[in-house]
């Protein structure tokens, strides 16, 4: 409750905090109907029971569509995507309602109860999964367009999915144990609660606090294939001279000092669009505009790490002045480069240029 009412309170809801105050409402329902259970509660199991029932096989699609969202400006994003709440909703309804019904009724025999569970728990795990592939496009395809990603890391996202699997297919081993085990139902709803609500704590904390990315699609749909980028229509000739624009841009107006440089600004200054910008560096070039761009830090770092005038520098605090946000991130890509850290490469710059002096002096 608490979670969705700091929702409710964010200023400007967009499509991302809606979905999430829905996957959250889902989730308390859920919870109730579990306490309820436990408890004993008959007309609030009644009442939670069909409520619950119907909500959780949503939780699947609007997580899938919420993370959609995080990084698809679309407004008709919904509408587009509509079908995955109808079809199960209509599934539960014809084939599963009459099971439901029969519990109350009568009794339900504990193979449909079975039936009914592992089905919203393996359409919940599909849907993991398909929300996990487009997290993997995302983080494939930022490369294309920041040169940083402090404040646009979105790998909490990775965590909370991993939560969910982790949480759907501990329900469904409890299931198939309480099939065989009837004995221990209460002791694995009792666990899966514990871990459901562990997993609801951490969505809240980084889900509220989540950043907005947003990607135009072609940067999406080219991580598809890493050797079919988008289609460059320009001569050979005027690929050549773009990226002769490009190395002068970097390396005479030194923007990549920028941290906040983007893919945006860097073609504003080529007199390209991003599209093309992107597929120039990706094809052309061979190598991401994260890396490119990264790559001219790291070689402004080597010069300045054996200039006197930034002697009265840290290590790091030369990483930040070249652009970098992050000392692991910074540390991370020099060692990659050169195969040894910034400290090491520094002595072993600082111990070269002793040898010279002693052999002049000799």
């Amino acid at each position: 409750m608490i979670i969705i009412w700091f929702l409710v309170k964010t200023k400007k809801i967009e499509l991302p905090q809606k979905l999430l105050i829905s996957l959250f409402i889902c989730v308390l329902f859920l919870l109730i109907n579990i306490y309820a259970s436990v408890n004993e509660i008959k007309l609030l199991i009644l009442i939670s029971f069909f409520i619950s029932d119907y909500l959780i096989i949503l939780i699947g699609p609007i997580l899938f569509v919420y993370i959609k969202s995080l990084f698809n400006d679309d407004k008709n994003l919904m509408k587009k995507n509509i079908f995955h709440f109808i079809i199960p909703l209509t599934i539960q309804l014809l084939l599963f309602g009459f099971f439901e019904f029969d519990f109350y009724l009568s009794s339900l025999e504990l193979i449909e109860f079975f039936i009914i569970l592992i089905f919203e728990d393996l359409y919940l795990l599909i849907y993991a999964i398909l929300s996990y592939t487009i997290f993997i496009k995302y983080n494939n395809a930022k490369k294309l367009i920041y040169s940083n990603f402090k404040g646009k890391d979105l790998n909490w996202v990775k965590y909370m999915l991993i939560g969910v699997i982790i949480v759907t297919t501990a329900n469904i081993i409890s299931s198939l144990y309480t099939y065989n085990q009837p004995n221990t139902e209460l002791e694995n709803i009792i666990l899966i609660t514990i871990l459901v609500i562990l997993f609801i704590s951490f969505l809240g904390y980084y889900g509220i606090a989540q950043t907005r990315v947003l990607l135009p699609d072609f940067l999406i749909d080219s991580t598809k294939n890493n050797k079919n980028h988008t289609t460059i229509n320009i001569d050979k000739e005027s690929i050549e001279k773009y990226i002769k624009t490009i190395e002068l841009i970097l390396t005479k107006n030194q923007i990549f000092l920028d941290e906040n440089l983007t893919l945006s600004k860097l073609a504003k200054l080529t007199a390209l669009n991003e599209k093309k910008l992107s597929a120039i560096i990706n094809k052309e070039m061979n190598t991401s505009f994260y890396n490119l761009i990264n790559l001219y830090r790291i070689d402004e770092f080597k010069k300045r790490i054996v200039s006197d005038k930034y002697n009265n520098l840290t290590i790091i605090g030369i990483a930040y002045d070249c652009g970098f946000k992050s000392k692991s991130t910074f540390n991370r890509l020099f060692k990659k480069s050169t195969g040894v850290s910034p400290s090491d490469y520094k002595n072993q710059k600082i111990s070269a240029v002793a040898s010279k002096k002693t052999l002049v002096n000799i």
